[in-house]
């Protein structure tokens, strides 16, 4: 895949580069449970990404005059099943993680964020996990699959990795019942969000966090008046401003050391929700190394 469709420019050869990061799409969505499709998201945010003004106005910073931006080969789906794809994901993730690169993973269903992550807690034995979803991930398996997108947070915390999970608003009672058995997991409802002083908890929380961080983010957290084309809609979620509000806190607070956006799923007519995911992407990338080049 061409770098000049990263976000429209090709700057892979960038003189004076600060930094580099690897854009992994994995184009896969093998378990997804409702709307399918996910398998288009990381072209349709990548084709979506030239449309971007990449000049962050708030930051008064172009992320791409100090970082280069280098899109890897897309991963091919292992059609022997989701036990091999997981494998294939974490051989070139951890492939990737040889460099001091920063990887930032482009899906495809939420289900292929735990190789991605168990390479970079091997590299970062003390990494924490910071989720923006609508879902707690917890199952310990799903329609017969341990590998399932319903299951891939539990996979993370049988990892030993601290998770903060931000913007849930559909719990199943399995993960009701597994929250109680006090697993390493604090669960902030979107609701939350919208309470001042839950809000002022929260971010008293993400304050606590001890670094490095890994930000997984499956983009039905967003509520669906902002993204809508999702596999698995949820009401109730993170408007524009909160979302930009918790990222800025996390990215600008703590050494973000990898990250993924998951789970769009392109839908003919709602082109807004590819731009909606794509400015998400430059905004991570944005705050993450504005946190790393910028700040004291």
């Amino acid at each position: 895949m061409s770098s000049l469709r990263c976000f429209g420019v090709n700057n892979q050869n960038l003189s004076e580069a600060r930094g580099t990061v690897r854009i992994l799409p994995i184009p896969y969505d093998s378990t997804t449970s409702y709307n399918p499709g996910a398998r288009f998201a990381p072209a349709a945010i990548l084709n979506a990404s030239p449309q971007l003004e990449f000049f962050d106005d708030e930051l008064e910073w172009d992320v791409s005059k100090d970082v280069r931006f280098r899109v890897e080969e897309d991963i091919e789906t292992d059609s022997r099943g989701p036990k091999y794809m997981m494998k294939k994901v974490y051989e070139t993730a951890k492939n990737l993680l040889q460099s001091d690169d920063f990887v930032l993973s482009l899906g495809g269903e939420h289900s292929v964020s735990a190789p991605v992550i168990q390479a970079h807690k091997e590299k970062y034995p003390d990494l924490r996990v910071v989720q923006i979803d609508a879902h707690a991930d917890l199952r310990n398996t799903y329609q017969k699959s341990k590998y399932s997108h319903a299951c891939v947070m539990r996979r993370v915390v049988e990892m030993g990795i601290p998770v903060t999970q931000i913007g849930i608003r559909n719990c199943s009672e399995e993960e009701h019942d597994f929250l109680k058995t006090g697993p390493d997991v604090k669960l902030w409802k979107s609701s939350a969000i919208k309470s001042s002083g839950l809000w002022d908890q929260l971010i008293t929380h993400l304050r606590g966090i001890q670094e490095p961080v890994y930000l997984t983010i499956d983009v039905d957290g967003l509520d669906p008046s902002v993204v809508p084309a999702t596999g698995t809609p949820e009401p109730g979620g993170l408007l524009w401003h909160e979302t930009m509000m918790l990222l800025k806190e996390i990215c600008l607070g703590h050494n973000v050391v990898g990250a993924d956006i998951m789970e769009l799923s392109p839908m003919p007519g709602l082109s807004y929700a590819d731009f909606a995911v794509a400015k998400l992407t430059y905004k991570v990338l944005s705050y993450v190394f504005y946190q790393k080049l910028c700040l004291p």
